[in-house]
Protein backbone atom coordinates (compact mmCIF):
# COMPACT_ATOMS: atom_id res chain seq x y z
CA UNK A 1 0.00 0.00 0.00
CA UNK A 2 1.35 3.78 -0.80
CA UNK A 3 0.67 5.35 2.41
CA UNK A 4 3.04 1.98 3.87
CA UNK A 5 5.78 4.20 2.83
CA UNK A 6 4.79 7.69 4.37
CA UNK A 7 6.49 7.75 8.06
CA UNK A 8 3.71 7.32 10.88
CA UNK A 9 4.68 10.74 12.32
CA UNK A 10 4.45 12.44 8.32
CA UNK A 11 1.06 10.65 8.10
CA UNK A 12 -0.14 12.42 11.83
CA UNK A 13 1.71 15.98 10.57
CA UNK A 14 -1.04 15.24 7.48
CA UNK A 15 -3.83 14.38 9.71
CA UNK A 16 -2.64 17.60 11.72
CA UNK A 17 -2.88 19.71 8.56
CA UNK A 18 -5.84 18.61 7.05
CA UNK A 19 -7.87 19.25 10.36
CA UNK A 20 -6.41 23.12 10.32
CA UNK A 21 -8.03 23.12 6.84
CA UNK A 22 -11.47 22.05 7.42
CA UNK A 23 -11.67 24.00 10.15
CA UNK A 24 -10.02 27.60 8.69
CA UNK A 25 -12.08 27.02 5.83
CA UNK A 26 -15.43 25.75 7.49
CA UNK A 27 -15.74 22.86 5.44
CA UNK A 28 -18.49 20.51 7.02
CA UNK A 29 -20.11 18.88 4.60
CA UNK A 30 -18.67 16.20 1.83
CA UNK A 31 -18.53 15.82 -0.87
CA UNK A 32 -15.97 19.07 -1.82
CA UNK A 33 -15.23 20.57 -4.61
CA UNK A 34 -11.89 21.58 -4.72
CA UNK A 35 -11.57 23.94 -7.30
CA UNK A 36 -14.55 26.08 -5.01
CA UNK A 37 -11.87 25.28 -2.27
CA UNK A 38 -8.82 26.67 -4.05
CA UNK A 39 -11.24 29.95 -4.93
CA UNK A 40 -11.69 30.20 -1.51
CA UNK A 41 -8.11 29.87 -0.42
CA UNK A 42 -7.23 32.67 -3.51
CA UNK A 43 -10.10 35.34 -1.68
CA UNK A 44 -8.74 34.80 1.78
CA UNK A 45 -5.00 35.32 0.37
CA UNK A 46 -3.53 33.69 3.50
CA UNK A 47 -1.40 32.66 1.99
CA UNK A 48 -1.44 34.08 -1.19
CA UNK A 49 -2.61 32.13 -3.62
CA UNK A 50 -3.35 32.85 -7.53
CA UNK A 51 -5.14 30.41 -9.99
CA UNK A 52 -4.29 29.76 -13.94
CA UNK A 53 -5.59 27.79 -16.77
CA UNK A 54 -2.63 27.31 -19.01
CA UNK A 55 -1.57 24.80 -22.08
CA UNK A 56 1.76 25.19 -21.49
CA UNK A 57 1.84 22.27 -19.17
CA UNK A 58 3.04 19.31 -20.80
CA UNK A 59 0.67 16.62 -21.95
CA UNK A 60 0.94 14.58 -19.07
CA UNK A 61 0.86 17.14 -16.29
CA UNK A 62 -2.66 17.86 -15.09
CA UNK A 63 -1.11 20.66 -13.10
CA UNK A 64 1.54 22.33 -10.93
CA UNK A 65 1.93 24.81 -8.18
CA UNK A 66 4.84 26.90 -8.17
CA UNK A 67 6.15 28.87 -4.93
CA UNK A 68 7.75 32.47 -4.94
CA UNK A 69 8.39 34.81 -1.71
CA UNK A 70 7.45 37.65 -3.70
CA UNK A 71 4.18 36.37 -5.45
CA UNK A 72 2.96 33.10 -3.17
CA UNK A 73 1.41 30.12 -4.49
CA UNK A 74 0.55 29.62 -8.22
CA UNK A 75 -1.47 26.82 -8.76
CA UNK A 76 -1.61 26.05 -12.97
CA UNK A 77 -4.14 23.85 -14.20
CA UNK A 78 -3.29 21.90 -17.87
CA UNK A 79 -6.26 23.74 -19.86
CA UNK A 80 -6.20 20.62 -22.46
CA UNK A 81 -7.77 18.44 -19.54
CA UNK A 82 -9.32 20.90 -17.39
CA UNK A 83 -12.99 20.30 -17.48
CA UNK A 84 -15.56 21.71 -14.65
CA UNK A 85 -18.00 21.13 -13.11
CA UNK A 86 -17.31 17.70 -12.85
CA UNK A 87 -19.79 15.26 -14.77
CA UNK A 88 -17.91 12.20 -16.08
CA UNK A 89 -15.01 10.60 -14.29
CA UNK A 90 -12.21 11.27 -16.03
CA UNK A 91 -14.07 14.89 -15.52
CA UNK A 92 -13.69 14.45 -11.39
CA UNK A 93 -9.94 13.48 -11.83
CA UNK A 94 -9.51 17.02 -11.73
CA UNK A 95 -10.91 17.46 -7.71
CA UNK A 96 -8.27 14.78 -6.88
CA UNK A 97 -5.66 16.58 -8.80
CA UNK A 98 -6.66 19.96 -7.07
CA UNK A 99 -7.12 18.52 -3.51
CA UNK A 100 -3.35 17.43 -4.36
CA UNK A 101 -2.27 20.43 -4.54
CA UNK A 102 -4.11 21.80 -1.66
CA UNK A 103 -1.86 19.18 -0.15
CA UNK A 104 1.30 20.73 -1.34
CA UNK A 105 0.20 24.02 -0.01
CA UNK A 106 -1.18 23.26 3.42
CA UNK A 107 2.01 20.68 4.24
CA UNK A 108 4.05 23.47 3.05
CA UNK A 109 6.56 21.15 0.30
CA UNK A 110 7.23 24.07 -1.41
CA UNK A 111 8.81 26.40 0.49
CA UNK A 112 12.47 24.86 0.23
CA UNK A 113 13.00 24.93 -3.70
CA UNK A 114 13.24 21.56 -5.65
CA UNK A 115 16.65 21.63 -6.01
CA UNK A 116 17.64 21.44 -2.60
CA UNK A 117 15.47 17.88 -2.62
CA UNK A 118 17.29 14.44 -3.56
CA UNK A 119 14.64 12.17 -5.98
CA UNK A 120 13.71 10.32 -2.83
CA UNK A 121 12.46 13.57 -0.86
CA UNK A 122 10.27 14.82 -4.23
CA UNK A 123 8.84 11.32 -4.47
CA UNK A 124 7.80 11.41 -0.64
CA UNK A 125 6.06 14.74 -1.09
CA UNK A 126 4.25 13.31 -4.01
CA UNK A 127 2.92 10.68 -1.76
CA UNK A 128 2.04 12.88 1.34
CA UNK A 129 -0.03 14.82 -1.57
CA UNK A 130 -1.95 12.07 -2.49
CA UNK A 131 -2.66 11.03 0.97
CA UNK A 132 -3.78 14.22 1.87
CA UNK A 133 -5.92 14.98 -1.15
CA UNK A 134 -7.47 11.37 -0.10
CA UNK A 135 -8.09 11.97 3.45
CA UNK A 136 -9.63 15.13 2.24
CA UNK A 137 -12.21 14.18 -0.17
CA UNK A 138 -12.75 10.64 0.74
CA UNK A 139 -12.17 10.61 5.32
CA UNK A 140 -12.57 7.48 6.88
CA UNK A 141 -16.25 8.36 8.36
CA UNK A 142 -17.55 9.14 4.51
CA UNK A 143 -15.84 5.75 3.22
CA UNK A 144 -17.44 3.84 5.93
CA UNK A 145 -20.66 5.24 5.69
CA UNK A 146 -21.44 4.63 2.22
CA UNK A 147 -22.92 1.51 -0.02
CA UNK A 148 -21.12 0.14 -2.86
CA UNK A 149 -23.50 -1.82 -4.52
CA UNK A 150 -23.08 0.75 -7.74
CA UNK A 151 -19.29 2.08 -7.16
CA UNK A 152 -19.38 4.07 -9.77
CA UNK A 153 -22.52 6.20 -8.34
CA UNK A 154 -20.53 6.07 -5.06
CA UNK A 155 -17.56 7.72 -6.37
CA UNK A 156 -19.20 10.17 -8.29
CA UNK A 157 -21.29 10.96 -4.91
CA UNK A 158 -18.10 11.30 -3.35
CA UNK A 159 -16.50 14.12 -6.18
CA UNK A 160 -13.80 11.33 -7.47
CA UNK A 161 -12.98 9.02 -10.25
CA UNK A 162 -13.31 5.29 -9.49
CA UNK A 163 -9.71 4.87 -9.37
CA UNK A 164 -9.12 7.40 -7.00
CA UNK A 165 -11.81 5.45 -4.64
CA UNK A 166 -10.48 2.08 -5.66
CA UNK A 167 -6.94 3.53 -4.78
CA UNK A 168 -7.83 4.97 -1.78
CA UNK A 169 -9.81 1.84 -0.45
CA UNK A 170 -6.42 -0.48 -1.31
CA UNK A 171 -4.71 2.11 1.20
CA UNK A 172 -7.27 1.32 3.53
CA UNK A 173 -7.11 -2.76 3.02
CA UNK A 174 -10.62 -2.36 2.33
CA UNK A 175 -10.73 -3.71 -1.32
CA UNK A 176 -13.15 -5.81 -0.37
CA UNK A 177 -15.95 -3.30 0.23
CA UNK A 178 -15.85 -2.29 -3.74
CA UNK A 179 -17.32 -5.82 -3.55
CA UNK A 180 -20.03 -5.22 -1.23
CA UNK A 181 -23.91 -5.64 -1.61
CA UNK A 182 -24.59 -2.54 0.46
CA UNK A 183 -27.93 -2.20 2.46
CA UNK A 184 -31.26 -0.23 1.64
CA UNK A 185 -30.95 3.06 2.18
CA UNK A 186 -32.92 6.38 1.41
CA UNK A 187 -31.31 7.92 -1.60
CA UNK A 188 -31.80 11.42 -0.58
CA UNK A 189 -30.39 11.27 3.45
CA UNK A 190 -29.14 7.79 3.76
CA UNK A 191 -31.29 6.53 6.83
CA UNK A 192 -31.51 3.11 6.75
CA UNK A 193 -34.74 2.47 9.26
CA UNK A 194 -37.85 2.11 8.21
CA UNK A 195 -40.93 0.06 9.48
CA UNK A 196 -42.33 -2.64 7.95
CA UNK A 197 -44.96 -0.44 5.91
CA UNK A 198 -43.04 2.66 5.40
CA UNK A 199 -43.49 4.20 1.80
CA UNK A 200 -42.03 7.11 2.56
CA UNK A 201 -38.62 8.04 4.26
CA UNK A 202 -39.25 9.45 7.99
CA UNK A 203 -36.68 11.52 7.76
CA UNK A 204 -36.59 13.67 4.99
CA UNK A 205 -40.30 12.72 3.33
CA UNK A 206 -38.73 11.16 0.04
CA UNK A 207 -40.55 8.07 -1.11
CA UNK A 208 -39.01 5.03 -1.12
CA UNK A 209 -38.45 2.49 -3.65
CA UNK A 210 -37.56 -0.86 -2.18
CA UNK A 211 -35.72 -1.96 -4.88
CA UNK A 212 -32.89 0.43 -4.87
CA UNK A 213 -30.37 1.50 -2.50
CA UNK A 214 -29.12 4.87 -1.35
CA UNK A 215 -26.25 5.73 -1.55
CA UNK A 216 -25.43 6.88 2.23
CA UNK A 217 -25.91 4.79 5.13
CA UNK A 218 -26.72 7.11 8.24
CA UNK A 219 -27.81 6.43 11.34
CA UNK A 220 -30.07 8.99 13.04
CA UNK A 221 -30.70 9.89 16.76
CA UNK A 222 -33.56 8.22 18.24
CA UNK A 223 -35.38 11.99 18.73
CA UNK A 224 -37.66 11.05 21.15
CA UNK A 225 -37.63 7.82 23.05
CA UNK A 226 -41.34 5.69 22.57
CA UNK A 227 -42.25 2.31 24.40
CA UNK A 228 -42.70 -0.22 21.73
CA UNK A 229 -46.59 1.43 21.27
CA UNK A 230 -44.30 4.65 19.92
CA UNK A 231 -45.45 6.46 23.18
CA UNK A 232 -43.48 8.95 23.97
CA UNK A 233 -41.77 8.17 27.16
CA UNK A 234 -41.67 11.68 28.39
CA UNK A 235 -44.18 14.45 27.49
CA UNK A 236 -42.19 16.33 24.49
CA UNK A 237 -43.05 19.44 25.68
CA UNK A 238 -42.94 19.71 29.38
CA UNK A 239 -40.72 17.00 29.89
CA UNK A 240 -43.15 14.81 32.33
CA UNK A 241 -42.30 10.97 32.88
CA UNK A 242 -45.29 9.13 31.39
CA UNK A 243 -47.61 6.67 33.20
CA UNK A 244 -48.46 3.96 30.38
CA UNK A 245 -51.78 4.07 31.40
CA UNK A 246 -52.50 7.93 30.47
CA UNK A 247 -54.22 8.40 27.38
CA UNK A 248 -52.21 9.75 23.89
CA UNK A 249 -52.35 13.56 25.38
CA UNK A 250 -49.71 14.56 28.28
CA UNK A 251 -51.73 14.92 31.36
CA UNK A 252 -49.86 17.87 32.97
CA UNK A 253 -49.75 20.05 29.74
CA UNK A 254 -52.16 18.61 27.08
CA UNK A 255 -49.59 17.55 24.74
CA UNK A 256 -50.63 15.19 22.24
CA UNK A 257 -47.51 12.07 23.03
CA UNK A 258 -47.65 10.13 19.94
CA UNK A 259 -45.92 11.34 16.98
CA UNK A 260 -48.87 11.78 15.04
CA UNK A 261 -49.16 12.55 10.82
CA UNK A 262 -50.22 16.07 10.92
CA UNK A 263 -53.10 14.93 8.91
CA UNK A 264 -54.45 13.47 11.55
CA UNK A 265 -55.02 17.01 12.94
CA UNK A 266 -56.72 18.40 9.74
CA UNK A 267 -60.25 19.82 10.18
CA UNK A 268 -62.54 16.96 9.76
CA UNK A 269 -60.28 14.45 10.28
CA UNK A 270 -58.05 13.25 7.78
CA UNK A 271 -57.26 9.34 5.75
CA UNK A 272 -53.71 9.25 7.53
CA UNK A 273 -53.75 8.67 11.21
CA UNK A 274 -50.24 7.56 11.58
CA UNK A 275 -48.36 6.99 14.49
CA UNK A 276 -44.41 7.50 13.58
CA UNK A 277 -41.27 6.81 15.22
CA UNK A 278 -39.73 9.15 17.33
CA UNK A 279 -37.32 10.52 15.06
CA UNK A 280 -39.45 11.17 12.56
CA UNK A 281 -40.05 14.19 10.28
CA UNK A 282 -42.24 13.05 7.85
CA UNK A 283 -44.74 10.65 8.18
CA UNK A 284 -43.85 6.94 7.08
CA UNK A 285 -47.48 6.48 5.52
CA UNK A 286 -48.23 9.53 3.17
CA UNK A 287 -44.91 12.13 3.60
CA UNK A 288 -47.02 14.83 5.22
CA UNK A 289 -44.72 16.49 8.24
CA UNK A 290 -45.61 14.82 11.90
CA UNK A 291 -46.51 17.04 14.76
CA UNK A 292 -43.05 16.65 16.25
CA UNK A 293 -41.53 18.06 13.69
CA UNK A 294 -44.54 20.66 13.28
CA UNK A 295 -44.38 21.47 16.87
CA UNK A 296 -40.21 21.71 16.55
CA UNK A 297 -39.46 18.92 19.40
CA UNK A 298 -37.72 17.66 16.08
CA UNK A 299 -34.82 19.84 14.06
CA UNK A 300 -35.81 19.84 9.92
CA UNK A 301 -33.33 17.79 8.12
CA UNK A 302 -31.28 20.10 6.37
CA UNK A 303 -28.38 17.86 4.24
CA UNK A 304 -25.98 15.19 5.46
CA UNK A 305 -22.52 16.25 6.71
Amino acid sequence: MANDLIPKHRLEYIDLKLKELIRRYNIEKWPVDCIDLLVRMKEKGDPPVRLLATRSLKDDTDACTIYSKEQGYIVKFNKNKFRYPFVTSADRRTNFTAAHEIGHISLEHLLIPARLKSGMESKMEELEANEFAARLLMPDRLIFSCNYHAFAQTAAYMNVSKAALRRRLANMGRIDMARSQGKRSCFKCGNTSFSAFARFCCICGDPIDSSKRGIRRVVYPVGIPQDRYKRALACPKCGTALDRNETERCSICGTYVFNYCTGYFEPGGSECSYANPGNARYCEMCGRPTCYLAEKYLAEWDGMK
